[in-house]
């Protein structure tokens, strides 16, 4: 196992542990039609091909959470957002870093939806939330 799937993993760990508390778990907006919270857990070099291709493997919906160390970036995933403000991509690709994106999100403003043209997957929503 290499540096980057331990990671993952440790952040993996320390968001299931935090769906315990149902504040955090509110944050954790999509649902499988099994009412269960779908979570990808990316880092931000990781680039946006590797995150929608996780995201592919919930069925296309999935709150992605993105590590930066202190906080984390949740980011609601599915592909058919309802109210999509507009398109985000310019310059974004499969190749480009989840860190991109994140920039992007933060500059056109939280708790809006966009549309992404580096994928069919498409970006509903992001929030950002402090982690102990």
């Amino acid at each position: 196992m290499d540096d980057r799937t331990r990671a993952r993993i440790a952040v993996a760990r320390k968001v299931f542990r935090s769906m315990r508390d149902p504040k955090f778990a509110q944050k954790l907006t999509v649902r499988n039609e099994d009412g269960e919270r779908p979570v990808v857990v990316v880092l931000p070099d990781d680039s946006l091909g590797y995150l929608f291709d996780r995201v592919e493997n919930y069925g296309g919906s999935a709150n992605v959470v993105v590590d930066f160390g202190a906080s984390v970036m949740i980011i609601a995933v599915t592909p058919d957002p309802p109210g999509a403000v507009g398109h985000l991509g310019g310059g974004l690709h499969d190749d480009s870093p989840v860190e991109m994106l994140t920039l992007l999100l933060r500059k056109y403003g939280p708790q809006q939806c966009y549309r992404i043209r580096a994928a069919e997957t498409r970006l509903v929503s992001e929030q950002e939330l402090i982690t102990a």
